[in-house]
């Protein structure tokens, strides 16, 4: 909650409260109520009584408690997809990276990120929000990999030259008359390191799980596409379906937050895949038909809107992380 607070002040935004953080949790646990947090009295170790807060984590409690949370989602939500972007970049890695230090040394570039950053804001465009009026995304995600450089979580150098090397750059640029190196070029040069410490995973890990619900009900959507292959679905029909898959992943394990359970996440994707223009709708009689495009019905274009989403659904292993 400390943490929390002080990321939301350095931002410049208001939490709405002052005083003392115990009096706040007591005060919004009483608002929640018993259905959904509880407070148990634990012993520790040695005997010392603690109070635990435990939230009710099932079908339909955890979908209220996510509607609460959700009002601070918007405030994160680039910095998340910042990380859901590094750690899908993490588990397409072919080599082993390198550990310098506490540091793990990744084997792709800043334009890469930022483009891997890209294609994630494209997939949650119906979702968020990501810039203020004026500002272009790619000026806002380098704020976000700035913000982290500074929290140290990421950290990249400047490529070095010889001396040789210095004066071959300057002569070019006087003699074309501007620099050679445009900044893309620059970033293509900058060595990425990953902090793995325990701290810093914590944290690239909270920025990760606040997106992870909804990149899973995405890509449950996308693998969905695939019951639409040579037929056609009522909006109805294949939310329902849609609802079962995702109980179904629940239950075996490869899906973890039943606030994925969402109807509005499957709608919002619906959007996307028609922005895409792999899905088309036909209205009749206020009933709405689902069908894929020509090009799309059949199972490999599929996979491939499905391969597209599922990329963001990773879990690999930081190195050095305990």
């Amino acid at each position: 909650m400390e943490k929390l607070k002080n990321d939301l002040f350095c931002a410049g935004r208001d939490v709405g409260f002052m005083g003392d953080i115990v009096d706040v949790i007591n005060h919004a646990c009483d608002l929640l109520g018993p259905g959904l947090v509880r407070r148990e009295r634990v012993l520790k170790e040695g005997g010392e009584p603690v109070v635990m807060i435990r939230p009710f984590t099932m079908v339909p409690n955890v979908i209220e408690l996510s509607y609460y949370s959700n009002a601070l989602l918007s405030h994160f939500a680039l910095d998340s997809v910042v990380v859901t972007a590094l750690y899908s970049l993490l588990s397409v890695e072919k080599n082993s990276p390198d550990i310098a230090g506490s540091y793990q040394v990744l084997g792709f570039t800043m334009g890469q990120i930022r483009q891997c950053v890209l294609d994630l804001c494209e997939i949650l465009q119906f979702e968020f929000i990501f810039t203020k009026p004026c500002q272009q995304l790619e000026n806002a995600i380098d704020d976000a990999l700035t913000q982290f450089k500074h929290k140290e979580i990421l950290k990249y150098d400047e490529p070095t030259y010889s001396e040789e090397q210095n004066w071959s750059r300057n002569f070019a640029k006087n003699f074309d008359g501007e620099s050679s190196d445009s900044g893309e070029d620059t970033h293509s040069r900058q060595t990425v390191m990953l902090d793995t410490r325990e701290e810093a995973v914590q944290s690239l890990e909270f920025y990760r799980n606040m997106l992870r619900p909804l990149i899973d009900a995405y890509a449950i959507s996308a693998l969905g596409l695939h019951r639409l292959v040579g037929r056609h679905l009522t909006e109805q029909d294949y939310m329902q379906e849609l609802l079962l898959e995702m109980k179904t992943q629940l239950k075996m394990g490869f899906a973890q937050y039943e606030e994925s359970l969402s109807v509005d996440a499957f709608k919002n994707s619906l959007k996307l895949f028609e922005r895409w223009e792999v899905l088309e709708c036909f209205s009749h009689d206020r009933i709405k038909l689902l069908y894929l495009r020509d090009e799309f019905d059949n199972e490999r274009s599929i996979q491939t809107v499905f391969d597209k989403v599922k990329r963001f659904k990773c879990d690999p292993v930081l190195c050095g992380a305990s």
